[in-house]
């Protein structure tokens, strides 16, 4: 016996048929056992068979779940307002210049508590799955040290639990580019502009930007 049976709907099964593209699948029905997809077909075809639950979807479309490949999910603060402030003309550097951007993200991260960052998160994870989504890769990149973006990782570990969908973490670079990183370099090697603090780009970004976790 099923857990579960969804009837009255149609389906869109991403199997490739002769003239099918989608393997679409018109009046059908998906069987679901131990939280798992079982058999998807024709309604006609498991017509015979028992289910402890059966939910008709009004003709719904229903799909594989979707997965969300790039996020960065565990920051801290919102910069909605800079919207308004795009819209009426600044570029970035000068939202930058008056604070917000990145780094201000960036200052925001570090100063909310794990807890506070985990509820941001979750609430941001709920959005995304009820646009369908039931994989979400979650890149960190909001810190600007080993120590910073290794609590990150940690928080999105712990974001995936007692939810549907799966959240899967990644170490992604902090958020600064390698040359801006370079300029600074130079400046501490030789404040007077020289050569002497000219540095390689490549191995400056591997020098800021890599760490083993």
């Amino acid at each position: 016996m099923w857990d579960r049976l969804l009837v009255d709907c149609n389906i869109a099964t991403m199997e490739e048929r002769p003239g099918n593209p989608l393997g679409l699948i018109e009046n059908g029905a998906v069987a679901i056992a131990d939280g798992k997809v079982v058999r998807v077909g024709k309604r006609t075809e498991l017509a015979g068979f028992r289910s402890k639950t059966v939910d008709a979807l009004g003709g719904a479309w229903v799909t594989p779940g979707l997965i969300d490949c790039h996020t960065h999910l565990v920051f801290g603060g919102t910069r909605a307002d800079e919207h308004a402030m795009r819209r009426a003309g600044a570029s970035y550097e000068q939202i930058a210049d008056a604070g917000g951007g990145i780094a201000s993200t960036v200052k925001r991260t570090a100063a909310a508590t794990d807890e506070e960052l985990l509820a941001q998160s979750r609430r941001r994870l709920h959005a995304l799955m009820r646009g369908g989504c039931t994989t979400i890769e979650v890149k960190s990149g909001y810190g600007l040290d080993a120590k910073s973006e290794l609590r990150l990782l940690k928080i999105a570990g712990e974001l995936g639990n007692a939810e549907a969908a799966r959240a899967s973490r990644h170490p992604c670079r902090p958020a600064r580019s390698p040359r801006a990183l370079c300029r600074r370099d130079r400046r501490q090697a030789d404040p007077g502009g020289g050569q002497a603090g000219h540095c390689d780009q490549r191995r400056c970004f591997l020098r800021h930007h890599c760490f083993h976790a």
